[in-house]
């Protein structure tokens, strides 16, 4: 058995994890996700991080335009529920 903090022990837990995922044995095991500086975009992403700032950012607009005397609609009424 490789040393607990060594590369080697960490790639074994790590191929021990995909595997247990890739055979569907997902309980005891929590997926966390974030917004990464590269790589593809992921339905998590919309819903957990971009809207908020999407939403910060068209606030800030909306006050920015007002104070210069230029009305906008930044938000719009959806069909679907948020």
């Amino acid at each position: 058995m490789p040393n607990e903090g060594s590369y080697e022990a960490a790639l074994e837990r790590s191929n021990k994890i995909q595997a247990d995922i890739e055979s569907g044995k997902t309980e005891g095991y929590t997926m966390l996700t974030g917004d990464r500086p590269t790589g593809r975009l992921h339905l998590g992403h919309y819903f957990g991080t971009i809207r908020p700032r999407v939403a910060a950012y068209m606030r800030d607009l909306d006050e920015e335009l007002w104070k210069l005397g230029v009305l906008s609609k930044t938000k719009h009424n959806e069909v679907a529920p948020a």
